[in-house]
């Protein structure tokens, strides 16, 4: 089981340079990968924030009409129980965040939602974080966790 950030879902929907590891991964590991309400949370909003932006300027982010067909992708993929969404404890989430802040922020950076991904995997158990963001990944291994890519 894996649990991941927005990145590694990003890739697995749209054609950019870590898509191929992240459908290799997928194609190999399918039903193991866990997704948390953040997770669906970031995404969406990543997608409608490209939408506005490429209405804002059509050189940057994607149609309206893209997002809202890797949208609706993404609630069949749901609704198939292509992925298994998970539950935590928001208080354990908040405690492990906190600790993880207080140890790396001052030397490592990292914004608030980075940590709380990885807070999220933390309180619930997993080994396994996915993500195509350095700073997560270095914040993910010095925490034990196994970053794969």
């Amino acid at each position: 089981m894996a649990t991941c950030d927005t990145s590694f879902l990003c890739a697995l929907y749209f054609a950019q340079i870590h898509s191929k590891q992240a459908l290799e991964w997928y194609s190999n590991e399918g039903g193991n990968l866990l997704l948390t309400d953040l997770v669906l949370m970031e995404y969406r909003q990543s997608i409608r924030f490209q939408s506005w932006l490429f209405h804002q300027d059509r050189q940057k982010g994607i149609s309206e009409i893209e997002g809202v067909k890797v949208l609706q992708e993404l609630e069949l993929h749901l609704s198939q129980k292509k992925f298994q969404i998970v539950h935590y404890q928001w208080s354990a989430v908040v405690r492990e965040m906190e600790r993880i802040s207080d140890k790396y922020t001052t030397q490592k950076g990292g914004c608030l939602f980075d940590l709380l991904l990885v807070a999220c995997t933390l309180s619930l158990g997993d080994k396994e974080f996915l993500t195509f963001d350095q700073k997560q990944r270095e914040i993910a291994e010095s925490e034990g966790l196994i970053v794969p890519f």
